[in-house]
Parts: C-alpha cells; sequence; structure tokens
C-alpha cells in the first residue's frame, strides 16, 4: 500500500526523504517530523535550508518558501538553533524599520527646507545626523 503525501528530499543531518500531507503544510510540521526521525525531542533544534533560505517560520506554509517536488532541503541540527535564528531574525527587522523610520524624516525635513519660499532652503549651512 502506498503512502498518502508528498516526499521531500533531505541531506545533510538526514539523508533521504521525509513525507509531509502536502506542500501547503507548514514548516513547523516539516521541522517534527524531521526531529522524529533523528530521534530529536526537541524539534526547535532542527534547522532546515532551502533554496539558501533558513526555514524560519514555522506557521508557513512549504508552498511559501516555494518547495516543490524536486526540491532538496539541508538539515542540521544543534542546541535550540531554530530558536535563536527567529530571535536574530526579528532583532534585525525592528532595527530595519527603525533606521527606515529616521530615513523618512529625515527626507521629509530635507524636502520641506527645499521648499521654503524665504530664499534660506538651500543657502544655509545644515547638518544632518542620523544616530
Amino acid at each position: 500500500m502506498e503512502q498518502e503525501g508528498v516526499s521531500i528530499k533531505v541531506a545533510g543531518g538526514l539523508k533521504g526523504a521525509v513525507r509531509v500531507a502536502s506542500f501547503d503544510a507548514t514548516v513547523g510540521e516539516l521541522r517534527a517530523e524531521v526531529a522524529r526521525l533523528l530521534g530529536l525531542s526537541d524539534p526547535c533544534s532542527v534547522k532546515l535550508i532551502a533554496g539558501g533560505r533558513n526555514l524560519l517560520d514555522d506557521a508557513k506554509a512549504l508552498r511559501a518558501y516555494n518547495l516543490t517536488a524536486s526540491s532538496r532541503v539541508l538539515v542540521t541540527k544543534g542546541a535550540a538553533a531554530h530558536s535563536a535564528d527567529v530571535a536574530g531574525a526579528e532583532a534585525a527587522a525592528g532595527a530595519e524599520e527603525v533606521r527606515t523610520a529616521k530615513l523618512e524624516r529625515l527626507r521629509a525635513a530635507a524636502d520641506r527646507m527645499a521648499a521654503r519660499g524665504d530664499g534660506r532652503g538651500l543657502t544655509d549651512r545644515y547638518e544632518f545626523s542620523l544616530e
């Protein structure tokens, strides 16, 4: 009797293929299945990489990472590697948002100064700095 679902080829810490229900299955489901096959009790200690991208978001569908039947996923294992990667990615995203907001405020100030009607906009010396 043939198993239902799709096979995803894996390499690295686990070789062969891992079966999941479909490409609509989540990264978390794939991570849990890989951890089970490796005999690990903590799925968070499994790191998954496909197409050069870390599969960090356990809630995302495999399809969202463009995984297909011909995809190969690299499996590595370590102590809570996944949760550290997620924390680092969230911190980087927060820092990028702050930087973007500062740049938008700086541009708005420069635009207002350039639009001044009193002739002082571009003749005065101004120093801008991003902290």
